[in-house]
C-alpha cells in the first residue's frame, strides 16, 4: 500500500493557506512536544488525517503516520537535537518532499503549523491524543468476546538476524491436527492486525479462519508495535525472511498439520519469494491482491487510474504516464545505488524541486528490490498449489493485467471479486479514501472463499 504514499499526498496539494505557526504562542523544548498528535490536512472538500509522533528519547524522534492511507511509522530526518529550535517542532520528509513546522500553545494541548508540500502550504493544527484515541473505532465484523478460539502471544526470531517478530496464534477449539496459515501484510509498515483506514483486516480474518478449524498466526512487521528490528530500509527480501521464520513456527506446533501463506497486497509477492529464496515449507498460498505483473506496471497502471479517477484531461495523463515511465526506466538501470540515482536525478531534471525529491524514493533499497523482481517467475518457481483473488474495483493492484498473469501460471486458481476493491471491502468507486467510509471490513464470502480453500488443501 506504500506506493500511493507519496502520489496522493500531492494529488491533494492543490491549494492551501499559507498560515504559519503562531507569533507569540508558546515554545517550548522536544520533551515539551513528547507525545501523539493528530490533525487533518483540508483541502476542499477533502479531509486527509495525519498523526504525529514526538518521542523525545529516539534517534528519529518524529514520525508520521497517514491512517487513511495504510502508512505508518514515516520517519523525519531530523535528529534530537534538531527537531525543535527555538521552540519550534521542525520535521522533514525528503521521501514524499514534505515538512511541517510548529508551535506549541500555551496550555500545551495544541502544535499550530504548517504543512509545506509540492510547492503548496497547508495550515495545519495538532491536538494531543491518546493511545486509546488512536485505535480505530470496534468495526460491525470486528471479533467479539467470548469466542470459541483460544489466543496466544508468541514470539518469533529470525534466523541469522537480530528480529524477534511479535505476534498472536490464533488456534481452534478442539484437538488438531489443523491447516495453518501464516498472514503476511501488504506494503509499508503494519501491525498485527494490519490496521489501516480504521479497519484491522487481519484481526477479522483471523477470526473467520480460526471459525473455520483453521490456525492462524499473525505478527507485527520488523520494527513496529512490539517487534523488534528496524522497518525503514527493509526491502522485501527482509521481509520474505520474516514471513519463513513465522512459517517455521507455525509448522513446529503440535497443533498444526499442512501449512502455508496468505499473502495482501505485496504480501502476496512476499509469500513465494520466502519460499524460493528461504526454502520456506509452504504446502500453499493465497495471493489477495497480490501483484502477478512486474511493479513497474503496476505502478504505471496506478498513476494512470488515480488521474483518470479524478477526472483529469486525456492529455496530462498522458503527460504524466510519460513522465512517470522515464522515471521508472531510469530506476532500473544497471548499476549501483549511486549510479542508479544519477540516472533518475537526470530523468527528473524538468520537474519541480518537490517531485524530484519524490522521485529519489526510486532509488532506495525498497523500491530497488521490488522493481526487479518477477512475481510470476517467483510463482512459478515456489510450485505450490496457490488461490490468487483481486477485487474488480482495486485502484492499487489492478485486477485485469494481474488476473491474466495469474491465469497463465500452472497450479494457479484465479477469482475476480465483483464490485470488491485492494481490501475486499463492497466498494462503490476505486477511491482509497472509501475505504473508511465503509462500514464493511472484508467481504464475508471471500473469507468463506479463503477458509473453504485452505480446508480442501
Amino acid at each position: 500500500m506504500r506506493y500511493l504514499i507519496a502520489a496522493l499526498l500531492t494529488l491533494v496539494s492543490c491549494g492551501g493557506s499559507s498560515k504559519s505557526p503562531a507569533e507569540g504562542s508558546a515554545g517550548g523544548t522536544l520533551e515539551d512536544y513528547d507525545g501523539n498528535w493528530t490533525g487533518a490536512l483540508e483541502v476542499g472538500d477533502i479531509g486527509l488525517p495525519l498523526v504525529l509522533h514526538v518521542d523525545a528519547g529516539a534517534v528519529r524522534p518524529v514520525t508520521l503516520d497517514s491512517p487513511e492511507q495504510g502508512t505508518f511509522g514515516l520517519a523525519a530526518n531530523e535528529a534530537p537535537s534538531d527537531a525543535v529550535r527555538k521552540g519550534v517542532l521542525t520535521a522533514s520528509w525528503p521521501s514524499i518532499g514534505a515538512t511541517y513546522t510548529g508551535r506549541l500553545s500555551a496550555d500545551t494541548d495544541t502544535i499550530e503549523g504548517k504543512f509545506r508540500q509540492g510547492g503548496r502550504s497547508f495550515a495545519l493544527e495538532l491536538v494531543r491524543a491518546s493511545a486509546a484515541d488512536l485505535a480505530p473505532r470496534a468495526r460491525a465484523q470486528d471479533p467479539v468476546p467470548p469466542v470459541p478460539y483460544a489466543e496466544e502471544a508468541v514470539r518469533v526470531d529470525v534466523p541469522a538476524t537480530s528480529v524477534a517478530l511479535s505476534g498472536t496464534l490464533t488456534l481452534p477449539a478442539g484437538e488438531g491436527l489443523f491447516p495453518g496459515v501464516v498472514l503476511v501484510s501488504g506494503s509499508g509498515p503494519h501491525d498485527r492486525d494490519e490496521t489501516v483506514a480504521g479497519h484491522r483486516p487481519f484481526r477479522v480474518l483471523s477470526d473467520r479462519l480460526a471459525r473455520a478449524g483453521i490456525a492462524v498466526l499473525r505478527y507485527d512487521d520488523r520494527g513496529i508495535g512490539e517487534s523488534t528490528g528496524t522497518f525503514n530500509g527493509a526491502t522485501s527480501r527482509d521481509f520474505a525472511a520474516d514471513a519463513a521464520a513465522a512459517l517455521a513456527f507455525l509448522a513446529s506446533r503440535a497443533e498444526t498439520g499442512r501449512v502455508g501463506f496468505v499473502g495482501h497486497s505485496e504480501g502476496g509477492l512476499v509469500a513465494p519469494l520466502s519460499i524460493v529464496e528461504n526454502d520456506a515449507k509452504a504446502d500453499f498460498v493465497v495471493a489477495l491482491a497480490g501483484p502477478f505483473v512486474t511493479m513497474r506496471n503496476i505502478i504505471a497502471r496506478q498513476v494512470e487510474d488515480s488521474l483518470r479517477l479524478s477526472g483529469t484531461d486525456d492529455a496530462i495523463v498522458a503527460n504524466s504516464l510519460q513522465v512517470q515511465n522515464r522515471l521508472l526506466d531510469a530506476a532500473l538501470v544497471d548499476g549501483n545505488e549511486e549510479m542508479v540515482c544519477r540516472a533518475v536525478d537526470k530523468a527528473a531534471e524538468e520537474l519541480s524541486e518537490s517531485q524530484r525529491q519524490e522521485a529519489k524514493t526510486f532509488c532506495g533499497p525498497w523500491f530497488q528490490t521490488v522493481l526487479r523482481l518477477d512475481p510470476a517467475a517467483l510463482h512459478r518457481a515456489a510450485n505450490v498449489p496457490t488461490l490468487a483473488l483481486f477485487g474488480a474495483l482495486d485502484l492499487q493492484v489492478a485486477a485485469e493485467p494481474n488476473a491474466e498473469a495469474a491465469r497463465a501460471l500452472p497450479g494457479v486458481e484465479v477469482r475476480v471479486v465483483d464490485g470488491a476493491n485492494h481490501l475486499f471491502q463492497s466498494a462503490m468507486t476505486c477511491a482509497v479514501a472509501e475505504y473508511r467510509t465503509i462500514e464493511e471490513t472484508i467481504r464475508e464470502d471471500v473469507m468463506t472463499s479463503v477458509a473453504e480453500w485452505v480446508a480442501a488443501r
